[in-house]
């Protein structure tokens, strides 16, 4: 009916019901016109039609569309219930009423709706479709496939039938006949929206982004108004880094269907990307407003707290989404990760450890290392247990490689080396800060560096360490086989790993062998368990050769450190011994609090209390929280020590950062994961550190800074030795006061900063490791069954 026959089949109705308002007819006519316009008025007009007679069944029928049509599935599925009890065989309705239950997951009662109204003269393809799909839902997609296959020959074949088809084949991961489907559907009925759409995500899942796109724009100029499909490209743009054409497709989503809570989540998350955090908070709030059975929003909006260093609150919303979705991985990956940086690792553990046991066929790589990573933390993890998962992860990684690169022998040493520099920290970073004064001592040397930056983000240093390289690579969007090829067709010589199992990690690239030798050195302190890494970087202290069975490269030690920090460029000068002006000895550290376990929190309590007048000043982005602070406070208080021996501070500057060393006299060491970067930056600044000997690798870092830089009195033992040592150093304020006016000449001058010195030690350790050769491939530590968890 065109507009103006329209506007006066309207006109009559409204001039039959202003002479009877009961006139059932006139009432069930003008609400079929109004409704694309008027959707509540013509539902109440249906309403005035059954009161004035109620035997109408076209009006039932009519008022179920509708209230389907209006998201009312219930109220749908009682008018089509009643039309049924009236005309058992009235096949639409009883289509309908299967459409209904099915989006209610009531299965098997939608396939006997489809049934009858097969066998009430309905047998029309569109409902033998459906009947297919409902199959499909109960779990026998082989006999659905078979149903559509009839469908699609005909007569005549019916597209939708060939895109379902896609849609389960897809599912099946069978893309190739997916594809074909797809085609099929299209040559009957091209510019199919919502087949475009669905293939488009084919092609997201199998991240091909230029086909996704292509097929999303083309769903959109078929039908603009389609908010699935602006949603669905919204995303795709998100994973290519367009973050403000994502976010403008989400807003036009929005637009169109204003509180669709999944959009909302997904906007939170490009907000998050764009750095926006308070607004993505309050897009995933509205989500939880919207619909608070979403697992996904309070997932997104527990990361976003957790980046705001609110771990606890972060901590609460996890729990939420797991009450909700208790076997949603990603949940318990994070909660993870929370838990280890406020020091519960035994706890993180466990969520990691969950993760793995829940599918122990499909190991999830990510959590894997993370629970590499969070090893690290306790104490109580014995070097073989670390080594066996180690393993586990190398040999895992192997398994995904279709086929390794091969290397010939040289026939003689060549007069330079290509080393490749591996890692997602080179930048404003510790890694980026231990580079630096390498870096720039090497150029002009033997080395040619080449830079593989698994990060976007580039500052200030990325742009120093950039100018020190022949080559730089930004490569997140490349996959491990990808990045291989791109190291081996650059011609490495020697590929270093600076990431091991933290962040950014690209360490499966190493399993295809792109480079003849391979190195793990600085990122990581532990065994990466990759069997293609030949050689770990450390030094006689880190790494004693007696320590060789804890990994599965070869130990190779540097003749002194093995890192050299870059002297700090800061203007502050070292500040005089605040305890002569304080009258108390004031201790620190600066170390995250995923450091600070029960156990150091006991051996600092009874260095308090060993010294009444003495306070504590702990610094670490997470303590800017109130309710973090309230919790360690607590932490403290089970050991006895008051809130007012306590000084906490969060995150600053980095000039007030370094600034804070001025009013500490010693800094306190972690165990078993000591400081690095903060110790050296309070070395600089003039205030010397107490720290422990340890069982491995990471747990010696303080004791190899304490020993080169020639303060070997600060190492202790264990923590009865560490209490007596601080003691001992606490009590002689003059002789700590000459001490620290002096620091920062005897750092310049030890090899910890010495850059050209290390340069030169790093420059013959390349060509001692390249003439070495790589590592030999029958290694007893790799051989062997892959360990279980």
């Amino acid at each position: 009916m065109d507009s103006q026959a329209a506007r006066h089949a309207e006109r009559r109705c409204r001039e039959r019901l202003a002479a009877n308002p009961d006139d059932a007819d006139a009432l069930f006519a003008l609400a079929l016109i109004v409704r694309p316009a008027d959707p509540a008025s013509a539902l109440s007009l249906l309403d005035r039609c059954l009161a004035a007679d109620p035997s109408r069944t076209d009006t039932l029928f009519e008022r179920g569309n509708l209230l389907r049509a209006l998201g009312r599935n219930r109220d749908a599925v009682r008018d089509y219930a009643a039309l049924l009890q009236r005309d058992a065989g009235h096949f639409r309705a009883l289509t309908n009423l299967g459409n209904a239950l099915r989006e209610f997951g009531e299965l098997p009662a939608a396939l006997r709706c489809y049934e009858r109204a097969i066998a009430a003269g309905g047998d029309l393809p569109v409902v033998r479709l459906n009947r297919a799909i409902v199959i499909h839902q109960m779990g026998e997609t082989a006999r659905a496939l078979e149903l559509l296959a009839d469908l699609r020959r005909g007569p005549p074949p019916l597209a939708e039938a060939a895109f379902e088809s896609a849609r389960l084949l897809a599912g099946l991961g069978r893309t190739d006949e997916a594809l074909q489907c797809f085609d099929e559907g299209f040559a009957l009925r091209p510019g199919d929206a919502r087949a475009l759409n669905s293939r488009g995500n084919l092609h997201a899942e199998h991240f091909r982004a230029r086909a996704a796109l292509a097929d999303y724009d083309a769903a959109l100029r078929a039908q603009p108004d389609f908010h699935e499909a602006l949603n669905n490209r919204a995303n795709q743009l998100r994973n290519l880094g367009r973050f403000d054409e994502a976010l403008a497709d989400y807003d036009r989503a929005l637009a169109l269907r204003p509180g669709i809570a999944q959009v909302l989540v997904n906007r939170g998350n490009v907000l998050n990307d764009m750095g926006r955090l308070r607004d993505a908070l309050d897009s995933l709030q509205q989500a939880i407003d919207i619909d608070p059975r979403i697992p996904q929003a309070y997932l997104h909006a527990g990361r976003i707290h957790a980046d705001l260093a609110r771990l606890v609150q972060a901590d609460r919303l996890f729990d939420h989404a797991l009450a909700l979705k208790p076997d949603l991985w990603e949940v318990w990956f994070y909660k993870g990760a929370g838990l280890r940086e406020m020091g519960a690792h035994a706890e993180a553990l466990q969520c990691f450890r969950r993760i793995l046991e829940a599918n122990p066929e499909e190991v999830n790589l990510a959590a894997l290392g993370n629970y590499l990573f969070s090893m690290n933390f306790d104490d109580g993890v014995s070097s073989d247990d670390y080594l066996s998962q180690a393993k586990l992860f190398g040999q895992l990684v192997a398994r995904r490689v279709s086929q390794r690169f091969t290397h010939p022998e040289p026939a003689r040493a060549p007069a330079s080396l290509r080393i490749g520099l591996v890692s997602g920290d080179l930048k404003r970073h510790p890694v980026g800060f231990f580079l630096q004064n390498l870096l720039e001592h090497l150029q002009g040397g033997r080395l040619q560096l080449f830079a593989y930056a698994n990060d976007g983000d580039h500052d200030e240093l990325s742009e120093r360490l950039k100018n020190c390289c022949a080559g730089w690579r930004v490569v997140p969007a490349l996959s491990d086989r990808q990045l291989a090829t791109c190291i081996r067709d650059d011609g490495i010589d020697i590929l270093i790993d600076l990431s091991g199992h933290t962040d950014k990690s690209r360490l499966p690239v190493f399993a295809w062998k792109p480079a003849r030798v391979q190195v793990t050195w600085l990122g990581y302190c532990a065994s990466t368990g990759i069997n293609d890494i030949d050689y770990v970087l450390g030094d006689r202290i880190v790494t004693p050769l007696v320590d060789a069975p804890a990994f599965v490269e070869r130990i190779w030690q540097m003749p002194d450190n093995y890192f050299c920090f870059t002297p700090l460029d800061t203007q502050l000068p070292v500040a005089p011994l605040p305890a002569l002006a304080n009258g108390f000895v004031t201790f620190g550290c600066f170390n995250k609090l995923s450091k600070v376990s029960d156990t150091v929190i006991a051996t600092w309590a009874r260095l308090l209390h060993a010294l009444p007048d003495a306070r504590l000043l702990l610094k670490t982005a997470v303590l800017a929280d109130a309710v973090t602070r309230q919790e360690t406070l607590q932490r403290f208080a089970r050991h006895g020590i008051d809130a007012n021996r306590l000084l906490f501070e969060g995150s600053s500057s980095y000039e007030n950062y370094l600034g804070a060393y001025a009013r500490i006299d010693i800094a306190l060491d972690p165990f078993p994961y000591p400081g690095a970067t903060t110790t050296l930056e309070g070395l600089w600044m003039g205030v010397p550190c107490v720290t422990m000997q340890g069982r491995r690798f990471l747990a010696r870092n303080g004791e190899t800074i304490a020993f080169h830089a020639g303060l070997q009195d600060f190492i202790a033992s264990g923590p009865d030795d560490y209490v007596a040592r601080a003691l001992a150093i606490a009590s002689d304020l003059p002789a700590l006061a000459v001490l620290r006016a002096g620091l920062r000449e005897q750092m310049r001058a030890s090899p910890l900063f010495d850059g050209r010195r290390f340069a030169r030690h790093f420059e013959q350790a390349m060509f001692d490791i390249w003439e070495a050769g790589p590592r030999p491939a029958s290694n007893p530590q790799a051989d062997g069954d892959v360990p279980h968890l």
